[in-house]
């Protein structure tokens, strides 16, 4: 956690930050693009096809996130930088930033009624592990290690990384798809204290045999009838 806060940001706190929309883009209808190698993403406005701002991010941003509120874009590169961009700037600019590890790959925030862009997680490779931060200024609240047991042969894993993170709309939780222990973390926030977590285990189903070609030209699809054609 340490090392995590030394490399966090505020760069405009929430007091100085717009009560409203400072310019007249539509929000609806904005890129965020990957400037891969540069670390960079640029904002295109849809309506227009104009660059908005360029703005510096972590290294090869993998996903930009757009808040509930649509006024925030998260990216995050893999390098496992976060920058906070306010969309409500007269022009859009980073407002935040933290580092939560040396890889990563997703960010998300939470979206359940009442909980709204009040949270923000984002899942690392190195170290395994994922971290729950405001969403209003990625201060870094909960640091939860996904180490543990595969789902297949019950081995210990000591390097599971943290890939997809997705929130729901219908709890106030966070999905959190772990790689190599093959788990899917259904990741409660409504006590971040004390965290409640169903984890479901990702079986890969059955693979059913393909039937073979004079079974496929024999059957038409026509319920009930069939004939060797």
């Amino acid at each position: 956690m340490k090392e995590m806060k030394d490399t966090w940001k505020v760069l405009i706190p929430i007091e100085q930050r717009p009560k409203s929309q400072q310019n007249q883009y539509n929000l609806d209808n904005v890129f965020a693009v990957t400037l891969r190698d540069a670390g960079e993403v640029a904002l295109i406005d849809g309506d227009t096809k104009q660059i908005i701002n360029v703005i510096k991010t972590g290294y090869a941003v993998h996903i930009s996130r757009l808040s509930d509120s649509r006024r925030y874009v998260y990216t995050i590169g893999r390098d496992g930088r976060i920058d906070l961009i306010d969309l409500f700037m007269p022009k859009p600019d980073r407002v935040a930033e933290i580092k939560i590890g040396l890889e990563a790959r997703s960010v998300e925030t939470s979206k359940y009624k009442g909980y709204e862009d009040k949270y923000a997680i984002a899942g690392a490779y190195w170290p395994p592990q994922y971290t729950i931060m405001d969403g209003a200024t990625l201060e870094p609240l909960k640091i939860v290690s996904t180490r543990g047991m595969t789902v297949d042969t019950q081995e210990f894993h000591p390097e599971p990384r943290v890939a997809a993170i997705v929130a729901s709309h219908e709890h106030p939780e966070f999905i959190v798809n772990v790689k190599e222990t093959g788990q899917i973390l259904l990741v409660n926030y409504e006590d971040i204290a004390n965290l409640r977590t169903t984890t479901i285990g990702a079986r890969s189903a059955t693979r059913r045999s393909r039937p073979s070609a004079r079974t496929r030209k024999a059957t038409r699809t026509t319920p009930g009838k069939s004939c060797a054609c």
